[in-house]
């Protein structure tokens, strides 16, 4: 019997290509590269610097800086699900609180 579908280049795991999916990785890896490529974009960097610096309080919980607590960048839809950095997908959050929500969307 023939097997389906292809290995994955990065992890090997076998997939059914799609038109909108990536014909050589499976989703988890396609999602995993196009957050690298994001985060290494020049006008991210700018862009986050910029938004880091002038945030006053926390988009998630609401509330101001904390010492142990730092700002960070969080996208509403997450790079890895196809989210951009655009400025309107960008908010200010703790970090507790990004990681606390997650890869969702």
């Amino acid at each position: 019997m023939a097997e389906i579908g292809r290995g994955c280049l990065d992890c090997g795991i076998r997939f059914i290509p799609t038109r909108s999916r990536s014909n050589s990785r499976c989703n988890n890896c396609e999602g995993v590269r196009r957050s690298r490529e994001a985060y290494n974009d020049p006008q991210y960097r700018k862009l986050r610097s910029l938004l880091l610096s002038a945030a006053v309080t926390c988009a998630i919980c609401g509330k101001g800086k904390e010492k142990d607590n730092p700002f960070t960048i969080d996208h509403i839809l997450p790079v890895s699900k196809k989210g951009s950095n655009d400025p309107d997908n960008m908010r200010v959050a703790h970090l507790k609180c990004n990681s606390r929500r997650g890869n969702k969307d």
